[in-house]
């Protein structure tokens, strides 16, 4: 779970996690709900920024505090029923596109890269590179 601002952060979060969490090149799925959803159901969001993380996920971390198994289910059920919930994928095909231009703008982000997508990413970054 990561806090974003809107949609556009919210596909950049996906895309950030895609490459630097998991190893397998799967579409990135997403869903941004409001805060105040959970927090309907007596829960608590809190920041808690995680330097295990790339920064900039790392940055958007909360964690949602008195969580139990039974509001776990109503949670995702609040959710599934909410009808201000957004949706997104970034097909699989997209994801080495825009993972480049990730490491473009934060060139630090290789660092974090998981699984093979170091080794994906790199000659499309040695390509884009060398044509500007």
């Amino acid at each position: 779970m990561f806090r974003v601002e809107d949609e556009v952060e919210a596909r950049e979060v996906a895309v950030h996690f895609a490459v630097t969490c998991r190893k397998d090149r799967r579409p990135a799925d997403d869903i941004v709900v409001s805060s105040d959803l959970v927090e309907g159901l007596g829960l608590a969001v809190a920041h808690v920024p995680r330097t295990d993380l790339d920064p900039f996920l790392g940055a958007r971390h909360p964690e949602i505090i008195g969580l139990t198994p039974e509001l776990t289910l109503r949670l995702a059920a609040s959710i599934l029923a909410g009808a201000n919930r957004h949706l997104g994928r970034v097909p699989m095909a997209d994801l080495e596109l825009l993972g480049v231009e990730l490491c473009h703008r934060d060139p630090e982000l290789q660092r974090y890269l998981r699984g093979d997508w170091a080794r994906r990413l790199a000659p499309l970054l040695d390509d884009s590179t060398s044509e500007g």
